[in-house]
């Protein structure tokens, strides 16, 4: 790159890259209670606050069936961010009275980063399909609510008959004061159950602000 801008944090990964067609930013933070559903728009990324509750886990049920854009929150109430590439985004209005600041474009005249959207943050890890598995540790740290962690994992599902003592966990996490886990198995009292690799990216990153 002979010219432009291009920012790393201390992970080695991009947060900035003035060469790329457009940038991830949080668009919106909302809150995903328990039994409520939340829309995931066109080519956004949801993450989700990762708090440790009481006991010794604490599971999340999250679940995303393929052909459907509704997550469904079977599990403790979360905070949830949207990560979207911002050329898919509507880019907020500078004010007359914000009038400094940083905005890039692409070659379509496009505003591909703009230090408008509500939220920063810095990325920790980036799992592609295929690189963990069922009971890998994706973080260790402190989780509680003050230190803003949020995990995602593309399109989770999760489903559970306590009767047939059957459940299903794609996507999903198992959380302690100090760590984050995957959650991606099959599991059938009796006959015992069968870890498998993430099927899309998995993300742990830190809100900054």
């Amino acid at each position: 790159m002979s010219y432009g801008i291009q920012v790393f944090n201390n992970n080695g990964n991009v947060l900035l890259d003035t060469l790329a067609q457009s940038q991830m930013q949080v668009t919106e933070v909302v809150t995903h209670s328990y039994g409520s559903n939340l829309t995931r728009n066109a080519g956004e990324f949801i993450l989700w606050s990762t708090q440790h509750g009481s006991g010794t886990y604490t599971y999340t049920a999250f679940s995303q069936a393929s052909d459907s854009n509704i997550i469904y929150n079977g599990g403790p109430t979360s905070t949830a961010v949207r990560l979207i590439d911002v050329a898919q985004a509507t880019v907020p209005t500078r004010s007359s009275s914000n009038q400094y600041g940083i905005e890039t474009y692409n070659a379509n005249n496009t505003v591909t980063y703009s230090d408008l959207f509500v939220k920063s943050y810095t990325i920790l890890a980036i799992y592609p399909p295929g690189t963990i598995t069922d009971g890998d540790t994706i973080y260790t740290g402190s989780t509680a609510a003050n230190q803003n962690i949020y995990v995602g994992s593309g399109v989770p599902w999760y489903y559970t008959e306590p009767q047939n003592g059957y459940s299903v966990r794609w996507g999903n996490f198992r959380i302690t004061s100090n760590t984050i886990v995957f959650q991606n198995n099959i599991n059938i009292t009796g006959i015992g159950g069968n870890a498998f690799p993430n099927f899309s990216t998995v993300v742990v990153l830190k809100i900054r602000n």
